[in-house]
């Protein structure tokens, strides 16, 4: 949990001007302390309110340094194969779009170096490309990007905003990968240039309007998500191919405001309340949450309030390391808000994730490819020779079954009756012990066909004794294989 004060800026000043009519600068109500863990809130005529959180930013603090103190340490979590989650909250024109993604200027202007005013997304880009580089000998990497918006509680694709559906994307739940955005768009980015062309390109479909609190208001929530995949090959024995995944969600939530000061009207205003109204489901669910660590109680946490806090489940309680930036704003007319947002952060410290370790092992490699080829040519010769002399059977049970001429049915005497129904009986039991054999060795013909694919698929190879042990699990296909191969 971390706290960051931005400067005074110019809105503050109108502000200032608008309400108490004065042309001073405005006063402030942020003090810090030299453990920079602390923030003491003060206001005339009121006690001192003091905070302690992991990290207190001050203004003083520029881009660079915010993101060596947070975001860094969960980027490389998330290189290591875990969840991570950045995300930003607090009041309207507190700060969260610039911490996370940078100022205008630093998005138009990306090339190769950072800009010194670029945020979490171009920064943390930065160093997962950086990680590829240094180490594209050891493994295989793949990067693949989602981002959307959700505006007055409709999900819109940013990479796709043209296909949203009326009424915007739906929220579905898997069993094994938890809560997702039923038809959002994942693209699939080949470098670090390509991944910032298209964010800013995405970036200008985001909803922005000005309020007297902030020319550039970001009227929406914005979820940006960068999927890291790495494969490779340990080295045994036995070797083993494994797969490591990590995901790092990046979250710019729009600012709650209060209608008196930002002067919303009409649809802005209608952004405003939904707006409130997602932060309040967001408050919510961690009050919950706090409260289940506390007192190690089983309560209800309304997740299902609000699409935000439902996309946030992971996030808030699950499956993932994350870094909560509380932004704020340092004008003694923004006491409140700041009052607000620090009891929020408050209760934000007292919730606890579980992530775990997103690694699994694909399967065991072996050196005997040709065996198992063999192997199955062997089994693929019997399987033929068992179904020749089926058929050659079956012709001589279509032969004995024909019907005898009208005329000579006199002739035929109940002493020639059992000896033909013992035979029918003993080629109807030949019958169906080949018709066994036959599928099962179909079958495992098939299984065998898999595992020869697999092998000229990827370098590694399948263990042929774990195989045969499996073969030979099985006594009818067992013993008959034995008697055909001696």
């Amino acid at each position: 949990m971390f706290v960051r004060v931005r400067p005074l800026i110019n809105e503050d000043i109108k502000l200032q001007k608008k309400q108490i009519k004065k042309e001073t600068p405005p006063e402030v109500c942020t003090e810090f302390q030299e453990s920079k863990k602390k923030l003491v809130l003060v206001k005339p005529y009121y006690d001192d309110r003091e905070f302690v959180f992991d990290r207190v930013l001050s203004p003083e603090v520029d881009q660079e340094e915010a993101y060596q103190l947070v975001g860094q340490k969960v980027v490389q979590e998330v290189i290591d194969g875990y969840n991570g989650t950045l995300m930003a909250y607090g009041q309207t024109g507190s700060g969260k779009t610039f911490t996370v993604f940078g100022s205008k200027n630093s998005v138009e202007s990306y090339d190769r170096e950072l800009h010194p005013e670029a945020g979490m997304v171009p920064r943390s880009i930065h160093h997962i490309f950086d990680y590829i580089r240094e180490n594209i000998d050891e493994a295989q990497f793949q990067v693949t990007i989602s981002f959307l918006q959700i505006y007055m509680e409709v999900i819109t694709d940013l990479l796709n905003p043209k296909n949203s559906p009326k009424g915007g994307l739906q929220i579905r739940e898997d069993p094994k990968t938890g809560v997702f955005v039923n038809g959002l768009t994942q693209m699939t980015v080949q470098s670090q240039g390509d991944l910032m062309e298209i964010i800013k390109e995405a970036a200008k479909a985001r909803s922005t309007s000005s309020t007297s609190m902030n020319r550039n208001s970001s009227r929406s929530h914005a979820i940006l998500q960068v999927f890291l995949e790495q494969r490779w090959i340990e080295e045994g024995p036995p070797k083993k191919r494994r797969v490591k995944k990590g995901l790092l969600s990046l979250i710019d939530l729009a600012g709650s405001e209060r209608l008196s000061k930002s002067g919303s009207e009409g649809l802005r205003l209608n952004e405003a309340k939904t707006i409130n109204k997602s932060i309040s489901a967001l408050g919510n669910c961690v009050a919950a949450l706090s409260s289940e660590s506390t007192h190690k109680s089983m309560s209800h946490v309304p997740f299902r309030d609000s699409k935000l806090t439902r996309l946030l489940t992971d996030s808030l309680g699950g499956n993932s390391k994350t870094c909560l930036y509380a932004c704020v704003g340092p004008s003694l007319l923004n006491y409140d808000e700041t009052y607000s947002t620090l009891l929020f952060a408050t209760r934000a410290m007292r919730v606890r994730t579980y992530a775990r370790l997103n690694e699994n092992v694909d399967y065991k490699v072996s050196s005997d490819s040709d065996g198992v080829l063999k192997r199955n040519l062997i089994l693929e010769s019997h399987n033929a020779e068992l179904k020749q002399e089926l058929d050659e059977l079956k012709s001589k049970m279509n032969q004995r079954s024909l019907s005898p001429i009208p005329g000579e049915v006199s002739c035929i005497t109940n002493s020639f009756l059992p000896e033909d129904c013992k035979c029918e009986e003993k080629q109807k039991e030949l019958v169906s012990k080949f018709t066994h054999m036959i599928q099962y060795l179909q079958a495992e013909i098939a299984r065998l066909n898999v595992v020869i694919a697999n092998l000229q698929n990827e370098k590694g190879e399948p263990d042929i004794e774990a195989i045969m042990q499996k073969v030979m699990q099985v006594p009818e296909l067992r013993n008959q294989v034995e008697r055909f191969l001696s």
